[in-house]
């Protein structure tokens, strides 16, 4: 084996790996600038608002709809209340 053909050897490696890193770079930017999914939030409609105050109001256990056994987190986590509008459904409450 000579030297020349070692050196062709190793610079067709090189290409080679070169364009591997080359392929996963422009994989990891395509990765990368896709669009992350966005949940969309729903608006709160005046009667889920109701109900929510309707639970606060009541003991979950003697709540007769169909909203009976379910918490207050629970009710809040499916309407997707934000921090805020729990704050101002229960400062609500109090005045």
């Amino acid at each position: 084996m000579s030297i020349n053909n070692i050196i062709e050897d190793l610079s067709k490696g090189k290409k080679i790996f070169i364009s591997i890193g080359i392929f996963l770079f422009i994989v990891l930017i395509v990765l990368i600038l896709l669009p992350q999914k966005q949940t969309v939030e729903k608006p709160i409609t005046e009667e889920q608002k109701m109900e929510i105050i309707d639970a606060l109001l009541k003991d979950t256990s003697e709540a007769n709809s169909e909203q009976k056994g379910k918490t207050i987190r629970e009710l809040s986590s499916e309407q997707n209340l934000s921090n805020e509008e729990k704050l101002e459904i229960i400062n609500n409450l109090k005045n």
